[in-house]
């Protein structure tokens, strides 16, 4: 699998299944377009700094724009439908 390691700002391309975040400051990761395929993101903030999840509008994560990760905590994105994104 491919591992994506970020430190700063960023956006989520459709050849990133995993991201793993490792900054001393806030960032925001965007997420593309939801479409309904199928597409499942890894995400890991190992940092010290928060991670927004930022979805592109009109679409929502779990029926919000943001979802915020801590450090240490993860999430799994499923691209459920269009404009829906899911943690699972």
């Amino acid at each position: 699998m491919n591992v994506t390691k970020v430190k700063n700002n960023y956006t989520i391309k459709e050849t990133d299944p995993m991201v793993v975040c490792d900054s001393g400051s806030a960032l925001t990761l965007t997420i593309k377009s939801a479409s309904g395929t199928g597409d499942v993101y890894y995400i890991k903030n190992i940092g010290v700094g928060i991670v927004t999840l930022s979805a592109i509008s009109p679409d929502l994560i779990e029926g919000v724009s943001t979802k915020l990760l801590v450090q240490y905590a993860s999430c799994i994105l499923f691209d459920y439908d269009v404009n829906v994104w899911l943690v699972i």
